[in-house]
């Protein structure tokens, strides 16, 4: 996983993966890797919590 000097640096990285992604979760997602703390994603089937894990992950 790559670390993102700044949220500005994770957003273009996940619009680099074609995953859309809003300011609260960008916000989330950044804490969660600047803080090396696990994140749970939690919601419908559909939402996009796998493609927001593997948008991470590339």
């Amino acid at each position: 996983m790559t670390d993102f000097k700044d949220r500005e640096a994770l957003v273009t990285a996940l619009d680099g993966a074609n995953y859309l992604v809003d300011e609260g979760l960008a916000t989330a997602l950044f804490l969660a890797q600047a803080l090396r703390q696990p994140l749970l994603l939690e919601g419908e089937p559909g939402v996009g919590k796998t493609t927001a894990a593997k948008a991470m992950a590339a």
